[in-house]
Order: C-alpha cells, then sequence, then structure tokens
C-alpha cells in the first residue's frame, strides 16, 4: 500500500483530504471523502475508496526499463493504450473518450475516460474508468479510478484535480503514515 502524507506534498491544498506517494517518486494530492483500503489489487502501490459515492482509485508504477520489454515504443500514448487496453478487456461494450493533456510540475500527464458494462454474468454493471497517466524520465505512473455510471462527473473531476496536484516527491521522513485516513 501507498504512504500516506501529512500534507508533505503540497501544505496549501485546501480541496486534498491527504496525499499519498507512488513509491516514493511522484506525490498525489487525494481529492476528499476518499480512505485508504486493501485487497482491490496484489500489486497496486495504493488503493482507495469513496464510500459515499462509491468510487474507486488504485495506483501503480512501471520502471521504463521494465516496461519496454512489453511495449516497444516507450512514448506516454503507447503507455496510456496499453492501460487502456487492460482496461477494456474487463468490459464487454466500451466508449473511449479522447485523452486531456496535463502538464503537473515535472511530468507529462494525460487522461482518458472509458465506459462500459463489466463483464460479470450475474450483475452487469455500467462502469466509467477513468485513467491517469504520468511520464518522467525514468518512469511511467498511472492512476485508474473506477465507478457506475451517475458518479462518473464527480470521477473525472476527482481524478483531473489528482493528476494535475502530481509532484516530485520528497524525503518526507517524519510526516509519513502508513495505512488509515490521515488527514491534515
Amino acid at each position: 500500500m501507498g504512504v500516506l502524507l501529512f500534507s508533505a506534498c503540497n501544505p496549501f491544498s485546501q480541496s486534498a483530504a491527504f496525499s499519498t506517494e507512488l513509491d516514493g517518486k511522484v506525490c498525489l494530492n487525494l481529492p476528499e471523502g476518499f480512505v485508504p483500503v486493501g485487497n482491490m489489487h496484489d500489486h497496486s502501490t495504493f488503493q482507495f475508496r469513496h464510500p459515499e459515492k462509491n468510487m474507486f482509485l488504485i495506483g501503480f508504477s512501471d520502471s521504463k526499463r521494465k516496461i519496454s520489454k512489453m511495449i516497444p515504443r516507450l512514448g506516454m500514448e503507447d503507455y496510456m493504450d496499453f492501460v487502456s487496453n487492460n482496461v477494456r478487456a474487463n468490459l464487454d461494450s466500451d466508449y473511449t473518450a479522447s485523452g486531456t493533456n496535463l502538464y503537473p510540475a515535472g511530468f507529462k500527464g494525460q487522461l482518458r475516460e472509458i465506459r462500459g458494462v463489466e463483464r460479470e454474468i450475474n450483475n452487469p454493471m455500467d462502469l466509467t474508468y477513468v485513467i491517469g497517466v504520468m511520464e518522467n524520465k525514468t518512469d511511467f505512473f498511472q492512476v485508474v479510478g473506477w465507478c457506475g455510471s451517475e458518479q462518473s462527473e464527480s470521477l473525472c473531476l476527482a481524478m483531473e484535480t489528482m493528476v494535475a496536484s502530481a509532484a516530485h516527491a520528497e524525503n518526507n521522513s517524519g510526516n509519513e503514515a502508513e495505512g488509515g485516513n490521515r488527514g491534515r
């Protein structure tokens, strides 16, 4: 699970409940209402849920050197396509909105929205996924958020705010907390 920080990334942010890091390399401000959870994905760096809106977030980081074995051309658009294809594999039908480019401090970023019907035999659901991908010189970072289609606007806004808040993580010793929701 990711490391939670007491406003170490952006001490002046008014909209973030707390901040989290992806493998100690990128810091993201999480929107109000998200709390840490577990058991959503074995390899994710962080996992969060918004209990009132039933929205979920998971984060990953990939070394460009390691991922280049799976993605021969290593641009951000190729990485976004790779992540998007993984998401679409879980949907029976999907609609993909064009990406939005963002340029948080020291990163290139992009958001993409995907909507579809979950491949669950007993109880199919209309879902919205929003994928945020960030890139620096050595790594790619992804945050995947999803929710029922009725909360898609809230999820899109939360993801845009979070990806736009990306900053390079610094040594925050003394400000770290593992696990639960540690507000400021």
